[in-house]
């Protein structure tokens, strides 16, 4: 082909629908959610931890929807869904319903709207999925198996909080208290990039898992003191590093939960 052609490329072929894995910024934003029932509870409760604005249509809801209603937390219409009208103005519709009409029917007035589409356990449906998240902290980990099988994206999570325990939220809590002073600090990028290289990679978390936060202290200030004078690395310890790795203070244990399982 001549060079400036206007001729486009054919696309490349793919043997199934693949995703492609993104975060989304749902702060403020319009999100409807279709269906009452526990599936649709935990996904309400993971929007409105971030911050957006969800619209609930169903004629029933579990009671922590309905509390969630009555606290003004969610915007809830108690009828069946309307397709072609309640996805107006939406960012994101959810149909988490055993309705198979139902859900067909708004995947086809979410894709007419040109809305974000998930239909859950249902992936020919969705124009985005769902991921399980590991969340520790500003940590996230997401598991998705393309809607192959979200039992088996599950385990994977389950797998993965074991390995990912309160150590990597404390320490990633540091790391990101230490990014603007080291900054100032470590003029040249080269050596800046080095550092935070070595400081993530070192096995705090693990150390601070075991209960042994002086050591871990100690493992970040050996790597800052080969690129810090004495006096500047001493003054990271005592504001930032000794407070924020300290031994946390024992939780008292929780009430028993009313919830049923």
């Amino acid at each position: 082909m001549r060079q400036g052609s206007s001729r486009t490329s054919s696309p490349i072929r793919r043997k199934k629908k693949t995703f492609y894995p993104v975060n989304l910024d749902l702060e403020g934003r319009a999100v409807l959610v279709i269906g009452g029932g526990k599936v649709a509870e935990r996904k309400i409760e993971s929007l409105i931890a971030c911050g957006a604005n969800v619209r609930l249509v169903s004629p029933e809801g579990t009671a922590r929807i309905r509390a969630w209603a009555g606290k003004g937390a969610i915007r809830w219409a108690p009828r069946p869904y309307r397709p072609g009208r309640d996805e107006r103005g939406a960012f994101l519709v959810i149909a988490a319903t055993d309705d198979a009409r139902v859900n067909r029917a708004a995947c086809r007035a979410a894709k007419a709207a040109r809305t974000f589409i998930n239909v859950v356990d249902v992936p020919e449906l969705c124009t985005c999925t769902i991921p399980a998240v590991v969340r520790r902290g500003d940590l996230q980990i997401a598991v998705s198996t393309g809607g192959a099988s979200p039992a088996f994206s599950r385990r994977v999570r389950e797998e993965l909080e074991k390995t990912f325990g309160q150590g990597h939220e404390r320490y990633l809590d540091l790391l990101g208290r230490l990014r603007a002073p080291l900054r100032k600090m470590v003029k040249d990028p080269a050596s800046r990039q080095d550092l935070m290289t070595r400081l993530a990679r070192l096995p705090v978390p693990r150390l601070l898992d075991r209960g042994q936060p002086a050591r871990a202290a100690q493992n970040v200030l050996d790597v800052l003191a080969r690129f810090l004078p004495p006096a500047e690395t001493a003054a990271i310890a005592r504001k930032i590093v000794n407070p924020a790795l300290a031994q946390p203070r024992r939780q008292s244990k929780p009430a028993p939960s009313t919830r049923k399982p």
